[in-house]
């Protein structure tokens, strides 16, 4: 009579052994293991609950602590790993050493509640000695996690019904460790900024009566200057400009006997910082005034716009790819039952709603997705006669 069951399966392919239940001598020994861990919990007056068996990801239970006063659960648990072997890495009788998988430290980071590695020797019986170390604390040092190993002390790092207060301790000052990532590839920032490769090497300055742009505006209007300048800050009296005053229709506010030149890297490299403010608005109406008419500046949304030309019509600009259209016109078309005033046209930029409409006389950022301040979602009403 054969000691093992063997089954011929007639398929052509000669004889099959069928594979038969096993439970394995490693399986015995980590249930060794946990049991030992659930003794001593129990010992503690803690709650031991097993995660192990098909669903093991890296914890095979959970210890929920508890007030062995009154009973009541703390909400409070902390998770355990357990090992169990006849002898570990450099294994001494003072400390060893438990090499980790890989896999099993990001787990155990991720966790939310501390981990604690509990290491065993469940086979043999004069030696029932259980040491544990908190891996998710271990772990948080960013060499100790490269090397993998956990080093036990042996008597320090016992764990028997006395370490109660530590888990505690542990549970109640423990924050989720963050998850360890590789550092992440360089990345490519495209930016609409501008470089400025070179600017003048001379700031000019002089002195002026004016202490707002307004009152600049009301002695243009008062010279009827049809273009003036505009390229340049006011600050303690004095005009600042990259162009020399004498040349500009800035000399129209100011006292030319008065002009100053400076080398201009006394703004653009000072440690003042109001210098380098006033060194970036410097540039920014410098770039205002290169741009126009093409472009122009709105104070209230801070950026540059396009205007609608004159007369009214589409307007295209030069890109990389070819020309771009800015600026789309379109005539005002009554809705049933409206009457509108005839000749109103209206521009709004491409990429905004159909229904969202601007005046001519408004402006149109050239901004992506920005919405001028005047848009109106209809056109105004002329009153029934």
């Amino acid at each position: 009579m054969p000691t093992d069951l063997t089954v011929k399966l007639s398929f052509g392919m000669g004889t099959r052994r069928r594979q038969t239940k096993k439970v394995t001598q490693g399986q015995i020994t980590g249930q060794k293991g946990e049991n030992l861990i659930e003794r001593i919990v129990l010992d503690m007056e803690f709650i031991w609950r097993s995660t192990g068996g098909t669903f093991d990801t890296g914890i095979d239970g959970r210890i929920e602590l508890r007030n062995a006063r009154t009973g009541e659960p703390l909400h409070r648990e902390v998770r355990v790993q357990s090992k169990g072997y006849a002898a570990y890495t450099r294994e001494t009788e003072t400390s060893f050493e438990f090499l980790c998988n890989a896999a099993d430290i990001d787990y155990w980071m991720r966790s939310a509640e501390p981990v604690i590695l509990v290491c065993s020797h469940p086979n043999d019986p004069q030696v029932h000695q259980v040491w544990f170390r908190c891996v998710t604390d271990w772990f948080a040092d960013k060499e100790r996690r490269a090397a993998r190993k956990v080093i036990f002390d042996k008597e320090a790092d016992r764990f028997d019904a006395s370490c109660g207060a530590l888990l505690l301790n542990l549970a109640n000052s423990h924050e989720p460790a963050a998850p360890y990532l590789p550092p992440p590839p360089p990345e490519h920032v495209l930016s609409n900024l501008f470089p400025i490769t070179e600017y003048p090497r001379t700031l000019w300055s002089v002195e002026t009566d004016a202490t707002k742009r307004a009152h600049v505006a009301s002695t243009y209007v008062d010279a009827q200057i049809p273009d003036p300048d505009w390229d340049f800050v006011l600050h303690d009296r004095r005009v600042y400009t990259l162009r020399d005053p004498r040349t500009t229709s800035v000399r129209r506010f100011a006292d030319t006997s008065t002009v100053e030149a400076h080398p201009s890297s006394d703004w653009s490299h000072s440690d003042d910082s109001d210098r380098r403010a006033l060194w970036v608005q410097l540039l920014r109406r410098s770039l205002e005034h290169q741009l126009r008419p093409m472009l122009r500046w709105h104070e209230g949304d801070r950026l540059f716009y396009f205007p609608g030309p004159k007369p009214l019509k589409n307007l295209e600009v030069d890109g990389p790819s070819g020309p771009r259209l800015v600026v789309k016109v379109q005539p005002n078309r009554p809705r049933p039952g409206e009457r509108h005033a005839e000749g109103i046209w209206y521009v709004r930029p491409p990429s905004l709603p159909a229904d969202l409409r601007v005046h001519r006389r408004h402006v149109v950022p050239c901004r992506r997705a920005a919405v001028p301040l005047h848009l109106r979602r209809r056109a105004p009403q002329l009153p029934r006669r």
